[in-house]
């Protein structure tokens, strides 16, 4: 995710659309914290050994969208950065999850003969590649 919002963060910039760029890095860096405090919601809640979600983590959960929509609010209220730019920047999750979708179906299509003999003969996946 982060070379993707990097990727078009630079080709924004390169460019010359500065604020643009501005509004597509903010964007992405709320998607990806929002991403971010998931990932660590889930696996707190998947943890065997704990009892209870801690609360700190039900915070983030809860912070989660309507920091996203404060922001996407006062930005489109005030117009310091374009709206676009930020909405394209939240979906920079996604297509991070394309471009691993495209990496797995390839590795299952066209892996490595070394790699895909081993995985073929004990029935097991080759390890994913993260972004």
């Amino acid at each position: 995710m982060m070379a993707v919002a990097v990727a078009g963060t630079l080709i924004a910039f390169l460019g010359g659309h500065g604020r643009w760029a501005a509004g597509l890095a903010l964007g992405a860096a709320i998607a990806i914290l929002a991403y971010s405090w998931l990932h660590q919601g889930v696996l707190a809640a998947l943890d065997l050994g704990q009892s209870r979600v801690p609360k700190r983590m039900v915070l983030k959960l809860a912070v989660r969208y309507p920091l996203a929509l404060g922001v996407l609010f006062l930005f489109y209220r005030t117009g310091w950065l374009p709206f676009q730019a930020i909405v394209a920047g939240l979906l920079v999750p996604a297509a991070g999850a394309f471009i691993e979708c495209l990496y797995q179906a390839g590795q299952g299509l066209f892996g490595s003969g070394a790699d895909g003999a081993a995985s073929e003969d004990f029935g097991e996946p080759s390890a994913p590649f993260h972004l």
